[in-house]
């Protein structure tokens, strides 16, 4: 069913990488020795950046229904990723997305799934089906073109609120 949308969604990434600061992205945090997450120092300029861009993404096509978010390796545990920025409402499972102060990211760290990992080692695109729906990731690469993060675009068959119930329980 989700194989229909690969070349939109595949769309949409071109265009929205176009607009994607990955040296931004790799400026975002500041600090990443914080195991528990309570201590990461955070560029707000480069955050705001980047969600900016995300939302604009996800109002590419939006008959569609992406949910934008960036992730990144964590540097300490390289099994580890985290979504640094993430998108509207549902882009990271569960809103809010901003929680005090006002520009701070909602961190969400996991166990990095095959299908991450290995987008992360090829620097290609890679496609993963889960129940309910898919999630497609396209690297995003600096000015060096070195790949430091991740852009998931990620489409639900149902409403946000249930999707974002899904996600939560499958991810």
């Amino acid at each position: 069913m989700f194989e229909q949308y690969s070349a939109e969604v595949a769309e949409v990434a071109r265009i929205g990488l176009l607009f994607m600061d990955g040296d931004a992205l790799e400026r975002v945090q500041r600090e990443r020795v914080s195991v528990d997450q309570d201590d990461i120092d955070y560029d707000y300029a480069a955050f705001n950046s980047l969600k900016a861009t995300l939302l604009r993404i996800e109002r590419i096509r939006p008959e569609l229904r992406l949910f934008a978010a960036l992730w990144q390796l964590r540097s300490d545990n390289p099994g580890v990723v985290a979504a640094v920025v993430c998108g509207s409402k549902h882009s990271c499972g569960a809103g809010p997305i901003l929680w005090p102060p006002a520009a701070a990211p909602y961190w969400v760290a996991q166990p990095a799934h095959p299908d991450m990992i290995r987008a992360f080692a090829t620097g290609e695109p890679v496609q993963r089906l889960w129940p309910g729906g898919a999630s497609w990731y396209f690297p995003v690469r600096n000015t060096d073109y070195e790949t430091v993060g991740l852009l998931e675009l990620r489409r639900f068959d149902m409403d946000g609120e249930a999707a974002a119930a899904v996600w939560r329980g499958i991810v």
